[in-house]
């Protein structure tokens, strides 16, 4: 799908169209913190805060803004190492938690190498697919064997009439994804400029604490005070209260917070 619109590029489902509209305007901060937000959901699961992956991804994405040292990686690369060994020793390899962290590690090998960004985003995405697979509500119409049939296999030999679970895994899978994707990166059909006229102080503190507690959950509430200060601006307002999940990258948080420039030094 070719993104030539301001329409497009709000409606792809299509990541890699997406990551191929913006090309080199993408920064390799913006990058991992695409990554990263798309996986939030696993990281941020209470298991992964127990055994410690939370605390390094977090780390992480802090380092995505220049906030920690380059051995952060390096760090989290050891300890998601061993945190996998670790399960893989007693649990069924393939479960719901060992690939969330098998995921945080993928994600935080690319942040060492930058290489071959494109690829991992499509492993990303096939992974989240057999996650959603093998989550355990709702069930799949029937057992499936994800390690032996490709997914559109799926399509050809379930019943006529009957949307493949594969199918429906996949696409959501990448729908997902480009959300994400329009979470850390505004539309390049848009001007999109936050006037400090439609900023106090409240605002401001409440980003910023958005941003160090990695709870974005007032997002709504902030895009009500920038209604009520004049911003009539209708991609600020819909981002604000759109259903999607925020995270830390989210690219309006940045602007008011100031700390978009920072992923540029990463």
């Amino acid at each position: 799908m070719a993104i030539t619109t301001h329409t497009d590029w709000r409606t792809c489902t299509d990541p890699a169209a997406l990551v191929e509209r913006l090309g080199d305007t993408l920064t390799d901060g913006e990058r991992l913190l695409i990554l990263t937000g798309y996986i939030r959901p696993m990281w941020t699961l209470p298991v992964m805060d127990r055994i410690g992956v939370r605390a390094a991804m977090d780390r992480v994405e802090r380092a995505a803004y220049g906030l920690l040292d380059g051995n952060v990686m390096d760090g989290a690369t050891e300890v998601l190492e061993v945190i996998l060994a670790d399960m893989r020793s007693v649990d069924f390899p393939e479960n719901n938690e060992s690939l969330g962290v098998g995921l945080c590690h993928e994600v935080v090998r690319w942040a060492r190498t930058r290489s071959k960004f494109g690829e991992t985003l499509e492993w990303v995405v096939e992974q989240v697919r057999q996650y959603l697979l093998y989550r355990p509500a709702p069930p799949p119409s029937y057992v499936p064997s994800p390690h032996e049939l490709p997914w559109d296999w799926f399509a050809r030999i379930e019943m006529p009439g009957h949307p493949s679970v594969w199918m429906q895994c996949y696409q959501v899978a990448q729908r997902l994804m480009a959300e994400a994707i329009r979470e850390v990166m505004p539309s390049p059909y848009a001007r999109i400029a936050v006037e400090r006229d439609w900023l106090d102080e409240a605002m401001v503190h409440s980003a910023t604490g958005m941003f160090e507690a990695g709870n974005f959950d007032s997002v709504e509430q902030l895009g009500e005070r920038f209604e009520e200060r004049g911003c009539y601006d209708t991609d600020i307002l819909i981002h604000c209260s759109q259903e999607e999940r925020h995270c830390r990258g989210c690219w309006l948080v940045d602007e008011v917070t100031a700390m978009r420039h920072r992923l540029r030094c990463f």
